[in-house]
């Protein structure tokens, strides 16, 4: 299944939610594992959990080792989130695109954390900083090396 194909599938299901979404994107996710989908979600309505995180519960324990592929229609924005420890009180999002410069994610009702940016297309190094440590993103399987001998996740935005 090639990424062309799974964009387009989580463009469609992100469309799902037109005129529901606002303030935030529509966004549609699908969790692929040896070229098959084995979950798809999308963001339903504001205040309902975001699409990623519907994936990622549908999937369950086969999303381990498995892409996620996920696309809102939120032009110019990437929206980072993710599922922290339990307990977690704090969480920021810092990277290239932000001089390095922690931007406090908002908690959401899941207990997840969510921040969506304005991003041009390009290349991006990011990390996420949890209660003062700084962690790479677990639902990113890409990866750079940086300067000071450890890695940061990588965000392409087409």
């Amino acid at each position: 299944m090639s990424k062309e194909i799974c964009m387009q599938r989580a463009l469609e299901l992100a469309a799902k939610a037109k005129g529901r979404t606002s303030p935030n994107p529509m966004v549609g996710a699908l969790i692929v594992k040896e070229h098959r989908i084995i979950s798809e979600g999308y963001h339903k309505k504001a205040g309902t959990p975001h699409a990623e995180i519907v994936a990622l519960k549908k999937a369950g324990s086969k999303a381990k080792g498995a892409t996620m592929f996920d696309k809102g229609r939120k032009t110019g924005t990437c929206r980072f989130a993710f599922k922290a420890g339990d307990g977690s009180a704090r969480a920021s999002l810092a990277g290239d695109f932000n001089a390095w410069q922690p931007a406090r994610m908002r908690k959401q009702k899941d207990g997840s954390f969510a921040l969506t940016v304005p991003l041009a297309p390009g290349t991006y190094e990011y990390k996420f900083i949890v209660d003062g440590e700084w962690v790479v993103d677990g639902d990113n399987s890409t990866y750079a090396m940086n300067p000071y001998g450890t890695i940061n996740s990588v965000a392409v935005v087409e």
